[in-house]
């Protein structure tokens, strides 16, 4: 969706423009940024805070033979309190945000938003066990 919508920033329609804005940063609200060494963690919730908490639980509890601890039990309610409340927001963007902003390219005549990925050109993802 973040590379549709950049193909759209050079859109001489102001009207357009106003709309592709917000429709921008409510889809950045949910997202969140991108994730790198140097970034402090966001204290918004959002999918990709939710993904890095869940990889590194999991990639603690993955590699030891023994059950969770406490705090990790507790990490984990917290990622799926936290999982549950985007994944809610993000449904209601699906369902609300999305399609009013394809009604509003479409009335301009450029092209819709589509959700669907192309992840035929990503490398299998197995565990190497």
């Amino acid at each position: 969706m973040r590379d549709q919508t950049q193909k759209l920033e050079k859109e001489p329609n102001p009207a357009i423009k106003d709309a592709l804005q917000a429709f921008q940063t409510k889809l950045a609200s949910l997202l969140g940024g991108s994730v790198g060494f140097f970034t402090p963690p966001s204290d918004e919730v959002t999918l990709t805070r939710v993904n890095g908490q869940a990889n590194n639980l999991y990639a603690q509890l993955w590699p030891v033979d023994a059950a969770p601890t406490y705090s990790q039990t507790e990490a984990m309610g917290k990622i799926e309190h936290d999982a549950a409340g985007v994944i809610e927001r993000w449904n209601e963007f699906k369902a609300s945000d999305l399609p009013a902003f394809n009604r509003q390219l479409h009335d301009a005549h450029l092209a819709e938003i589509r959700l669907e990925s192309n992840l035929s050109h990503a490398e299998p993802q197995t565990d190497e066990e």
